[in-house]
């Protein structure tokens, strides 16, 4: 959606699923219309390479796919399935700085 930060992030799943989604989101132009890409983590995916299929890092992946992309975007940024997660509030203002690597909430999540 136009405007609007895109977050992503997973658990236990394979890189070159994650390889599919994102390409797969690529195709339908969403990232594109995205204000600013917010890539979490990836829990356990890089111990899920296969070697047979290529066998690269999730990090990689993003970095390949979204090299051309016109849109400000963080990866690895600390939300997802890990230990010393952030809580991310959804459907609230934000403005993010991808050179600073920042996200600043603009509202309050709780009324």
């Amino acid at each position: 959606a136009q405007d609007k930060l895109l977050l992503l992030e997973d658990i236990d799943e394979n890189p070159h699923r994650v390889d599919a989604m994102l390409t797969h989101l690529l195709h339908c132009g969403l990232i594109q219309r995205a204000a600013g890409l917010v890539i979490g983590e990836m829990t356990n995916t890089d111990s899920r390479c296969d070697a047979t299929i290529g066998a690269r890092a999730w990090r990689e992946i993003f970095r390949e796919r979204l090299q051309d992309v016109p849109v400000p975007a963080m990866v690895g940024y600390p939300f997802g399935h890990m230990s010393a997660m952030l809580t991310v509030p959804l459907g609230i203002r934000a403005r993010m700085d991808a050179s600073q690597g920042t996200l600043h909430f603009l509202e309050s999540p709780c009324e």
